[in-house]
């Protein structure tokens, strides 16, 4: 028996190498659409499961050692382990779970909504009817997104906002593609209006949106003091839309 230990503990770590050098076969991953990959963090999710897998070789490969009539515990704890970890990579390397629908208590997350939008005024008019999807990490909230119905298929981005410590690390897109997939089935586009900051729009336009008008004049009649982005001081409001693939 304790050969087929060692036999099965070499196996293991091999498939934790090729896992560790192509992340991407992992189960489920390639079956995945594209836009639904772009949630997962496969590379975080293979560093685990290779890990996984060679401490459980060495677990296997310890059993060998030990008297035959301890080696099927050795054996079921070793698979046990594998079966956990692999719900655990699941859970935790798909960013969708760590996104949550706020229905109570959506003033809470008001510090980070005014990073997104510095008028409070603004923020109440459409807090308390728009759907709040927060992001987590480490049960921090570390982005914010508030969308609102306004009828004929139609969802608005109100407010999109990442908090500074986390910001150009994904979260902001990853939402975005979250949003997408949600409404996707709800409605037939997602419309916003942001300011000309440069960074802004190459960033809405790497999500797939596109700019169809423009509203000038918004900013200096919505807020009682100028708005200055990236040393540009915002007047007019650029609107932008994006096509929903409904399923």
């Amino acid at each position: 028996m304790w050969v087929g230990f060692l036999v099965a503990a070499h196996v293991w770590m091999l498939i934790g190498l090729f896992v560790r050098r192509y992340p991407e076969t992992s189960s489920g991953y390639n079956t995945m659409s594209a836009e639904r990959r772009r949630l997962v963090d496969i590379r975080a999710g293979g560093r685990f499961v290779s890990r996984l897998l060679f401490g459980c070789g060495a677990l296997l490969a310890f059993g060998a050692l030990l008297p035959e009539r301890w080696m099927l515990g050795v054996f079921w704890t070793a698979v046990g382990l594998l079966l956990c970890g692999a719900l655990w990579c699941s859970w935790r390397y798909d960013f969708a779970r760590s996104v949550r629908r706020v229905r109570r208590g959506k003033r809470r997350y008001l510090p980070l909504l005014l990073v997104g939008d510095e008028s409070e005024e603004l923020i109440d008019g459409y807090l308390e009817r728009c759907d709040l999807w927060v992001c987590r990490k480490g049960g921090a909230a570390v982005a914010v997104c508030a969308v609102t119905d306004e009828g004929n298929g139609d969802f608005e981005i109100r407010n999109l906002a990442v908090a500074e410590p986390f910001r150009r690390q994904g979260y902001g897109s990853r939402l975005m593609t979250w949003i997408g997939l949600h409404y996707a089935c709800k409605g037939r586009r997602l419309v916003l209006g942001t300011g000309e900051t440069p960074s802004v729009l190459a960033f809405y336009r790497s999500c797939g949106f596109v700019p169809y008008g423009r509203e000038e004049g918004y900013f200096t009649r919505a807020y009682d003091h100028p708005i200055v982005e990236e040393g540009v001081v915002l007047r007019d409001r650029v609107l932008l839309r994006k096509n929903l693939k409904q399923s």
